[in-house]
């Protein structure tokens, strides 16, 4: 049964798109009619004419599509597992959840899923349709459970493959938490000892006409121009800001940006083992659910956010296309430790490549962990020394000018 992509319109005026399954395009439009949709387009799913079309509706709004974020996807493809598992078909299953769910966006996209295949269509080319929250790897991974007629396994292996990715994001980020509070707390307490503190300390000395320290002159006219020229340099910031975010906006600049993040010292370490545990990951669950390894590199490359690596498992695809074996291309590119692809071409020798993947990505794990301990180690005595000095210089300028202003008052007062 042929699928057909449409553009319709509701009875509200608001434009709708999606994808159904008929057998004709006579009974594609009677499909529509029923739902209360007058179709303004309608053609064979793979015409690239109407594909555009679709992306320029969604893309302008006129469309009002649920999404759901991490944490929703997360109870959504459990929630579909478990009553898949507990024997009910995908219809009906669909249905129990649609019930029960209270979440409107998840209650809308389960009604839209459940349209989809009670017409006939596909629960990987539904979720295609029914929302961009679901990734491609997502509906590909679907696809492949429907065929080889796993689709609760896979629904359950791809529930602890996000339960995986929130963990990792959910250690990442709680451990930098810290140092970037430490960070700033120490620069707004450095913009009002020099916004605040040191202009009514320059009064002070400017009254007593003394001499002061070089050290304090010079942070008196720092604070000075600070306080002066403030528009100046927030304009400078500002600008920087928006130009830097212009460029890797671009594809050159994001490339760049996306590659010399990788270079950053401590930080950049952190990237990379976050990188290759997502990787391994992800190319290993694609492995042991059936995918072939030149279509799981494709996927796995296609959910990486890395352009950098993007176009090095771009090149990668093509060696092994070509007949080389993942290893020797992942030794070729260097983007990876060795001792990482040494158990890769063990993986590939012993026939258990995606075991071996799985594996390899739990000991990336570890060392990620290991990076972001030692990474939080490092940063937060290195943040609090720099707080400290900063406030101490502040500190010996404003008490030597002080120290000596007195001086000079007593000697004045004696002479």
């Amino acid at each position: 049964m042929p699928d057909f992509q449409f553009i319709a319109l509701k009875s509200n005026g608001q434009r709708e798109t999606g994808m159904l399954s008929a057998g004709s395009r006579g009974e594609a439009l009677s499909l529509l009619g029923r739902k209360g949709l007058r179709p303004t387009k309608l053609s064979e799913a793979g015409d690239v004419s109407i594909a555009k079309e679709i992306k320029k509706v969604r893309r302008s709004g006129d469309e009002e599509e649920a999404t759901l974020n991490r944490s929703e996807l997360l109870y959504f493809t459990e929630d579909i597992a478990d009553l898949l598992d507990s024997g009910l078909q995908l219809e009906p299953a669909l249905a129990v959840l649609e019930r029960r769910q209270q979440n409107s966006r998840v209650q809308t996209i389960t009604r839209t899923l459940r349209t989809y295949v009670r017409d006939g269509g596909s629960f990987s080319k539904a979720l295609r349709a029914a929302s961009t929250s679901f990734s491609e790897l997502y509906c590909n991974m679907a696809e492949a459970g429907e065929i080889s007629g796993t689709l609760p396994q896979i629904l359950r292996r791809q529930a602890a493959y996000l339960h995986a990715l929130n963990e990792l994001q959910s250690k990442v980020i709680s451990s930098l938490m810290y140092p970037a509070v430490l960070v700033v707390v120490g620069f707004l307490l450095l913009i009002v000892f020099v916004t605040v503190l040191i202009p009514n300390l320059l009064t002070l000395f400017e009254k007593t006409g003394a001499a002061m320290p070089f050290l304090t002159r010079a942070l008196f006219w720092f604070s000075g121009m600070a306080v002066g020229y403030w528009w100046l340099w927030v304009s400078i910031a500002l600008c920087a800001a928006l130009g830097f975010w212009a460029y890797v906006r671009t594809p050159k600049g994001l490339s760049w940006w996306h590659r010399n993040q990788l270079k950053i010292p401590l930080l950049g370490g952190v990237l990379k083992e976050r990188a290759f545990t997502q990787m391994t990951f992800t190319l290993g669950t694609l492995i042991t659910n059936g995918i072939p390894l030149l279509k799981g590199i494709e996927l796995m490359n296609r959910a990486n956010p890395n352009i950098y690596f993007q176009r090095q498992f771009r090149d990668i695809h093509t060696m092994v296309e070509e007949g080389g074996s993942l290893s020797l291309a992942l030794q070729k590119r260097d983007i990876m430790p060795g001792t990482l692809v040494d158990m890769i071409a063990i993986g590939e020798q012993t026939g258990r490549l995606g075991e071996t993947l799985l594996k390899v990505s739990q000991r990336q794990e570890r060392l990620l962990i290991q990076s972001i301990e030692r990474l939080t180690a490092i940063v937060q005595p290195v943040v609090i020394i720099v707080i400290a000095g900063l406030v101490g210089v502040v500190a010996y300028a404003v008490f030597s000018g002080i120290f000596q202003t007195i001086s000079g008052l007593q000697t004045k007062a004696g002479g």
